[in-house]
């Protein structure tokens, strides 16, 4: 919220800034208005002034005054007495508020009076604060800590005026000025300007005269710290804050110096200043821009196919300046015709590094292996036959027709496998073997004409691994008097026997033509048995 105001104010000053910057903050800085003067006399007191409305006013018990004696320009002036033991002080109200971290110069004019006065002293402030001053008391204010007070041993005397002028920096909301000395006397404050000195200190009263207050705004309100701080990953860096007129400072990582080291894990970043100790802090957020080290990665595979140059693309995700490679050239590419070990230098903004790579002549058929869960099944069974695809081939198709680096088969046979490999097609192949005494088909050998519908007919069992791989079938029944009694040249026809035929053993025989995976010819397979129908 107070960077806004922060920033509010600086458009303000920017729009009027002739004005403001040229505006004497003091109201009747000169005491040339006095609508209460007696022949150039009043005397002011706490809530009491020479005007209406009020500007000049006491800030004590103490009667600070209008006077006209000794002017420096016009026909008034003020004063006050800074005596041993009574303090008087000049207060006024500011035409505005001060605004907080915005730079201001004030100026004045004081001469000691010379009527009678034993002693000069050094060492006259001002104050500004917020809230009109009301301290009903006659001892110095040496509570407050003036934003400026006049050198120690400086002293101010009768001869001249003096004009002292000074600079600061506004806690904000100051909106009334008190002059005087803040402190009591103490060794060396005071000169004797008088033939002797005073036997009694308590009868000492210098009078201090003073004209032509000037206040005005020389600096409008900037932000002390840095808006964007870039810092280099797993690194550190300096950052600092304009200290004039700071009391106090915080970052966000504890510091309470104006400077601090920060690193890529600090934020979020902030930093908190007060221009005095009763100040309101100011928070100014900082933006951490934390460069991070890109990663580079060369495109494609670093294979060297036999006869071929190959050519190697750097990616870089994130910033890169600039690359170097072997041969001194820096592209983004480098072309590569013998294999071997290389290096690839490369800078972002805070160093440079280095990547290592190197360049093969692949052997993909020594890479490729196809293998089987089991050695041999038989047309009932069934195996996964899985294939290792070396890095950057894709398979091409299973001799089956598969296209996944892992099937599953029903029957034995050879089984091929392409590759498409960056250097060209390669094949491979497996040879899952029968198990003995394995035979394509089976038939039951009981049957029941009146039982469950799944033993009413029959025919062969024909395993999955077999479907579709059949050129030529045959299958014919007897009686046991030799009469045929079924024929078929469909495996998918199954003998159904009538109701009437009788209950006893039936002959059946035939022949198979079926091709095997892997393999060119086709088998051929004889059968024949006995079956049992029961009615």
């Amino acid at each position: 919220m107070q960077n806004l105001l922060k920033i509010a104010f600086f458009n303000f000053l920017w729009l009027t800034s002739g004005f403001l910057l040229a505006q004497n903050l003091i109201p009747n800085p000169g005491f040339e208005n006095c609508a209460k003067c007696q022949n150039g006399f009043f005397e002011l007191g706490i809530n009491s002034g020479a005007n209406d409305p009020i500007d000049w006013y006491a800030a004590t018990n103490g009667t600070s005054d209008f006077k006209s004696d000794l002017p420096y320009s016009g026909k008034l002036h003020g004063g006050f007495f800074v005596g041993y033991k009574k303090f008087e002080y000049l207060a006024n109200h500011l035409e505005s508020p001060l605004v907080a971290g915005a730079k201001y110069q004030c100026s004045f004019y004081i001469r000691l009076f010379p009527n009678e006065m034993s002693y000069a002293l050094d060492e006259i402030g001002i104050y500004f604060q917020n809230g009109k001053a009301n301290f009903p008391q006659a001892e110095p204010l040496s509570k407050l800590k003036a934003q400026f007070t006049t050198p120690d041993r400086d002293y101010i005397l009768s001869d001249h005026y003096r004009k002292f002028t000074f600079e600061f920096i506004a806690c904000g909301g100051e909106d009334q000025m008190i002059v005087g000395r803040m402190n009591s006397w103490g060794e060396a404050d005071t000169l004797l300007v008088a033939s002797k000195p005073l036997a009694n200190l308590d009868q000492a009263y210098p009078y201090y005269i003073v004209d032509d207050f000037d206040l005005h705004l020389i600096d409008q309100v900037e932000n002390r710290a840095p808006d964007t701080v870039r810092v280099c990953d797993h690194q550190k860096v300096k950052i600092s804050l304009d200290s004039s007129g700071i009391y106090e400072v915080l970052w966000s990582n504890g510091s309470d110096q104006f400077s601090t080291e920060i690193g890529g894990e600090s934020a979020p970043l902030w930093v908190e200043y007060k221009f005095g100790k009763d100040c309101s802090s100011f928070r100014e957020d900082i933006a951490l821009v934390v460069d991070k080290k890109p990663n580079v990665e060369l495109k494609g595979l670093l294979s060297l196919c036999p006869g071929k140059a190959l050519q190697v693309e750097a990616v870089c995700d994130g910033e890169c300046l600039g690359f170097l490679w072997p041969d001194g050239s820096t592209g983004n590419t480098f072309e590569i015709s013998e294999p071997g070990k290389f290096e690839l230098q490369y800078k972002w903004r805070c160093q440079s590094e280095s990547l290592f790579f190197e360049v093969d002549t692949p052997d993909y058929e020594k890479d490729f292996i196809i293998t089987s869960d089991v050695g041999q099944i038989c047309y009932s069974d069934s195996t996964f036959l899985r294939a290792s695809v070396p890095k950057g081939c894709l398979i091409q198709k299973w001799s089956n027709g598969a296209t996944d680096s892992e099937i599953k088969v029903f029957s034995p046979g050879i089984y091929e496998l392409i590759l498409d490999c960056p250097c060209g097609e390669i094949k491979g192949k497996i040879d899952v073997k029968a198990t003995a005494n394995c035979t394509p088909i089976r038939f039951p050998n009981t049957i029941f004409i009146n039982g469950e519908e799944v033993n009413r007919t029959f025919g062969p069992a024909v395993p999955p691994g077999l479907i579709g791989r059949i050129a030529e079938y045959q299958l014919f029944i007897f009686n046991r008097w030799g009469d045929k009694v079924f024929e078929t040249n469909d495996i998918q026809q199954r003998w159904s026997p009538d109701n009437n035929l009788p209950s006893e053993s039936y002959i059946y025989s035939g022949k198979l033509k079926y091709s095997v995976s892997g393999n060119p010819g086709i088998e051929k397979y004889q059968f024949k048995g006995s079956v049992s129908v029961i009615k």
